[in-house]
């Protein structure tokens, strides 16, 4: 019985921590994304105003 409590504890703490970090890492790409794609769009911008 302490087996499988121990077992399902630490399963969710595994799960819990994969969460957290598959967000966190989402959230840094999406920032960098967002910068990348600012400067793609100002890029874009500067040649559409040049025409």
């Amino acid at each position: 019985m302490t087996a499988a409590g121990t077992f399902t504890a630490a399963t969710g703490l595994f799960i819990a921590v994969w969460k957290f970090f598959t967000k966190l890492v989402d959230s840094i790409r999406c920032v960098g994304w967002e910068k990348e794609w600012d400067e793609v769009e100002a890029e874009l911008s500067e040649q559409f105003r040049n025409r």
